[in-house]
């Protein structure tokens, strides 16, 4: 019904719809149960067939079939292709253009992560940096810059783990989509 791809709607073509239906739709879900169950004398018309929803035989228009390529997949070809790229040269291609690119399920939620990620990061050097000027205080400046040496370089550390174990994560979500999508 749309051309928006993040606003897919569809619409049923010749749907029975019976009186139950009919008013649970123009009362909603839970309303519409308290009719029906207030009026039990009325079940078996309710459960009759009152109209068809969107009835193609009585809409002026041309319905054309056309034989369309199969866009699964060319899609997972497609992304097969970019994740190999990836795999050859990481710095080449975006991990976040990656994940976009992909079809795996909640992938909002790996590209917010991602980010986060490096809140925290920011975070934690916040917390670090604070905690390096307390020590200024304590020591004379050569103690300092020993002690800010080993908290850059545990930092360092830290950070490049944290960024081996979401590396590994994501590259394990890749792997999975890319088994699905040839077993799949």
């Amino acid at each position: 019904i749309t051309d928006d791809e993040r606003n897919i709607k569809f619409a049923e073509l010749n749907k029975p719809m019976t009186g139950a239906d009919l008013v649970v739709e123009k009362f909603g879900q839970d309303e519409g149960r308290q009719v029906l169950e207030s009026n039990p004398h009325l079940i078996g018309e309710f459960t009759r067939v009152q109209q068809i929803r969107n009835d193609v035989t009585k809409v002026n228009v041309d319905i054309i079939v056309e034989d369309a390529p199969d866009v699964i997949n060319i899609q997972a070809e497609q992304f097969e292709l970019l994740a190999n790229m990836y795999q050859a040269n990481p710095q080449a291609i975006p991990l976040d253009m990656v994940i976009e690119a992909s079809t795996i399920r909640n992938k909002d939620r790996i590209l917010e992560h991602l980010k986060g990620g490096d809140e925290q990061a920011q975070m934690a050097m916040q917390q670090q940096q604070q905690e390096a000027q307390e020590l200024e205080k304590l020591f004379t400046m050569s103690e300092l810059e020993s002690k800010a040496a080993e908290v850059k370089e545990k930092q360092a550390k830290a950070r490049k783990l944290e960024v081996e174990a979401e590396a590994l994560e994501i590259e394990n979500e890749l792997t999975t989509e890319a088994v699905n999508i040839q077993f799949g």
